[in-house]
């Protein structure tokens, strides 16, 4: 049994993954097997790198990684990323951190969040400048209307306050 790096060409859609790539000078791979820890899923890009596992002429990539999309971590952290530079990343001191370019969706009939201080704070700057200026029409008799908030919102203002559990 030996090991080889690949350099994969092509993997598959399936759920069963396949994957094309090169091992060895002069050595082409074609519709080989991609073994994945229970529970991990991922589709690595052309051109990433990758161990395979060799047994006779079964071959199996084991493992990969690209190294055009590397973060820096200090020891002991954890990251889970994209090419495109999503991110949730187990940092030092118990802090997590989540990142998307677009947006992030949970799926969940009940979502629980904890604080220390008993509430969290939700804060939308899109609520904050709809609120600053708003304006309330028909307050008096003609088409007068006041003007933008003579108190605008601020941190506490555009804040809802949520119970933690």
């Amino acid at each position: 049994m030996k090991l080889i790096r690949t350099i994969i060409t092509d993997m598959s859609a399936e759920e069963i993954r396949r994957f094309s790539g090169s091992g060895r000078p002069g050595e082409i791979l074609s519709n080989r097997e991609f073994f994945q820890q229970y529970g991990f899923a991922s589709r690595p890009l052309d051109g990433a790198e990758g161990i395979s596992l060799v047994q006779g002429n079964q071959i199996f990539l084991i493992a990969t990684a690209d190294r055009r999309y590397k973060i820096s971590l200090e020891k002991g952290e954890v990251a889970i990323q994209t090419d495109e530079g999503d991110l949730i990343h187990l940092k030092r001191n118990k802090e997590i951190l989540v990142s998307s370019g677009n947006k992030i969706t949970i799926n969940a009939p009940v979502v629980e969040l904890g604080a220390a201080a008993g509430h969290l704070k939700l804060m939308n700057e899109n609520m904050e400048t709809l609120f600053n200026a708003h304006t309330h029409y028909g307050v008096s008799t003609g088409s007068y209307s006041t003007a933008a908030p003579t108190q605008q919102a601020g941190v506490a203002q555009k804040t809802t306050n949520l119970k933690a559990t």
